[in-house]
């Protein structure tokens, strides 16, 4: 009897045309009851239990997110697989989600989709002998760094512990010891994904090297990667690292540009620094929460952060602790504004490749004047990150995707909506922000580090000059733009079509040859 009633599922589906409205989300569950793996599961999101077995958002601002029908959590690689099939010939969109954080206003266009969330590819796997750390797409960065330390190593990571790390990897990869040891990506060795023809593959730089380039910057562009492998590096420092968190007045801003202009181009690689303005009653309203790490001795880092403890900070704390304790003593910076769920926030960023102090003077008064016009929202912050990038920068160019390399400056508003009717005012000051240090930012035009993008555009994202690579890339991976609710590589004015057959190998890249065609929906990796 259960066998009947599989096939009668299959067949129903089957005979359906392609408009996903004509699918109820419990027809979709009890389908992928039957098909996928065992250790898989399917929920709805009025079922108990929903919010907790499967990974939600980081944020909730409307404009920015995406809405799901029904949440799959497959067991295997061929899950994937059969997702993406039945959701391309239904014509249904889908998000892949590692950690829930990734941000951007095209996630909005994923309306009523599927969710394909990855916990069940969890592993975390370090090898000695080659100095290599492999992850499952849903593990966090948060949560390979002790495992690491105790095998006497160490990795570039994001500045959150609860980022997905592939996820974030796949944009580029920024953080403390970016300075040390480059971009994330640069520790990247293989990625394995299920692209958008719906094949298994494996991008590295021997096998499928110019899809391993593009992933390299741009990769939740082609599929979903369900595992990466990474080069680790020995424990610096024996594996700790010096800590600094420095308070200051509003009245010290001019005084704290100054120094990090004068750090300049020259930043030690062994330091990295975060500005973050923002509002504390405990503090006086509008203050400066510096946050500065030394990946060396107390003695050295006493001296590097002298200009800061010289002008007398209202706070201060500086101590020494193993690497992965970073995350948690960001806490009260940084990491905290990422990993504080739940929240409508809307994020305006810029790259920036000098530091304009007249700008930053003027953005700052303009920060005091939005928290007295929008007090719903004193609990958005102005970030500025600075990382050493010699390293980074000693990658060349063409090597990757990642346009961005010599960025010197990631600065960007937080802003918190927590009342709707200023959504648009409140927004009005995040675009005057932008535009502002586009034009100051050392660069002809506007560059925004894609992780941090909203709505700007391919080549503000990608680069011109890399954007023919990358289209010739989306062509033979996902060329019915499958996987393009996240900052998409555009490679048609509508949607571009794909055969496949039963097992997921392409069988025609254009034209229906036979099996199933990708239609006009689409679907990305959610970060």
């Amino acid at each position: 009897m259960l066998k009947l009633y599989t096939f009668a599922i299959i067949y129903f589906l089957s005979i359906l045309s392609l408009a996903s409205n004509e699918l109820s989300a419990q027809l979709i569950a009890a389908y992928f009851n039957q098909i996928l793996s065992s250790g898989s599961e399917v929920w709805l999101p009025n079922e108990t239990n929903y919010t907790s077995s499967i990974t939600q958002r980081w944020t909730i601002y409307p404009p920015a997110e995406p809405t799901y029908i029904i949440a799959l959590k497959p067991a295997l690689p061929s899950d994937i697989q059969s997702i993406i099939h039945f959701a391309a010939h239904h014509n249904i969109p889908f998000l892949a989600t590692g950690g829930g954080h990734g941000y951007s206003s095209s996630l909005h266009s994923c309306r009523n989709g599927i969710d394909i969330d990855l916990g069940f590819f969890h592993d975390i796997r370090i090898n000695d002998e080659e100095s290599t750390l492999t992850i499952g797409g849903s593990v966090k960065f948060g949560e390979i760094v002790k495992p690491l330390y105790d095998a006497g190593k160490e990795i570039q990571t994001g500045i959150g512990g609860c980022v997905g790390a592939v996820g974030a990897t796949l944009g580029a990869g920024v953080g403390p010891y970016t300075g040390l040891h480059g971009l994330v990506i640069d520790a990247l060795l293989e990625l394995k994904y299920v692209t958008g023809t719906g094949e298994l593959v494996t991008a590295s730089k021997t096998i499928n090297p110019e899809l391993f380039w593009g992933a390299r910057g741009a990769g939740h562009q082609f599929g979903v990667v369900y595992e990466a492998t990474y080069m680790t590096h020995d424990s610096t420092n024996n594996g700790n690292l010096i800590f600094g968190e420095l308070r200051y007045r509003a009245s010290d801003n001019g005084s704290l540009w100054q120094i990090v202009k004068d750090i300049g181009i020259n930043q030690p690689k062994e330091m990295s620094l975060a500005l973050q303005a923002n509002w504390d009653d405990d503090f006086g309203g509008l203050n400066i929460l510096v946050t500065v790490e030394w990946i060396g001795s107390m003695q050295e880092a006493l001296t590097i952060f002298a200009p800061f403890i010289s002008l007398q900070p209202i706070q201060q704390n500086i101590t020494q602790i193993p690497w992965y304790d970073l995350f948690d003593n960001l806490s009260a910076g940084d990491s905290k504004i990422i990993c504080e769920g739940g929240t409508n926030t809307s994020v305006w960023a810029v790259n920036l490749y000098s530091l304009d102090i007249p700008t930053f003077l003027q953005t700052f008064q303009n920060l005091a004047n939005f928290y007295s016009a929008f007090p719903d929202s004193r609990t958005s912050i102005w970030d500025i990150e600075k990382f050493a990038n010699s390293i980074t920068l000693s990658i060349p160019d063409d090597e990757t995707a990642y346009s961005h390399r010599n960025t010197t400056i990631y600065t960007f508003l937080d802003l918190q909506i927590n009342n709707k009717a200023q959504n648009d005012g409140i927004n009005a000051f995040g675009a005057s922000f932008q535009s502002a240090f586009a034009a100051a930012s050392g660069y002809d035009g506007l560059r925004v580090y894609v992780n941090y993008g909203r709505d700007e555009g391919e080549e503000v994202w990608y680069s011109e000059r890399k954007l023919p690579r990358l289209k010739a890339l989306k062509k033979r991976y996902d060329p019915g733009e499958l996987f393009s609710h996240y900052n998409p590589v555009k490679i048609s004015r509508g949607r571009g079509t794909v055969t496949m057959t039963a097992s997921g190998k392409t069988s025609g890249v254009e034209g229906a040859v036979g099996g199933f065609r990708y239609g006009a929906q689409t679907s990305i990796w959610g970060n």
